[in-house]
């Protein structure tokens, strides 16, 4: 029976020794969230036109898809001035593969916003802003939006 401690002491060395399979890895340092901010306007194209009076797009729900996958992962939904900020926590970054290969979108209609379309949904691609380093369990990545196109 000696050995049994033994054993059970190597195999949570081991065990604790092994990389996670899934984390998110950015500018070499594990990312424990992610926070993805832009603004919905309201507006036939979702995003600022020159030259209007555009005003946020309020009540938008705002979801992240990855991998040419339609799944929302995470979601957040536009504040009375149109922004908002998704936070995707550790435990849907361990599914995702490429966080760069993610989207956002919203679906269409705006229930308080008459001048975008009426089906379809908008889509934006996300760019890596930077990397800011929380704690001893990871940083965050934050991320902005490209332009709103419109997918039927």
């Amino acid at each position: 029976m000696a050995a049994f401690p033994s054993i059970l002491v190597l195999s949570l060395l081991l065990v604790a020794t092994v990389p996670l399979s899934h984390a998110v890895i950015l500018d070499d340092l594990q990312i424990a969230q992610a926070q993805i901010a832009g603004k919905v306007f309201c507006t036939a194209s979702g995003n600022l036109e020159p030259g209007s009076n555009s005003t946020g797009a309020v009540g938008a729900i705002v979801g992240l898809t990855c991998d040419g996958n339609q799944n929302i992962l995470a979601q957040a939904t536009t504040n009375s001035s149109g922004d908002f900020v998704i936070i995707v926590n550790q435990s849907v970054l361990a599914v995702i593969s490429n966080l760069t290969a993610c989207d956002v979108e919203v679906k269409l209609p705006i229930v308080n916003c008459t001048l975008t379309p009426t089906d379809g949904k908008l889509v934006a691609d996300i760019t890596l802003l930077d990397v800011i380093t929380v704690s001893v369990l990871g940083g965050v990545a934050r991320f902005v939006i490209g332009l709103l196109r419109l997918l039927l």
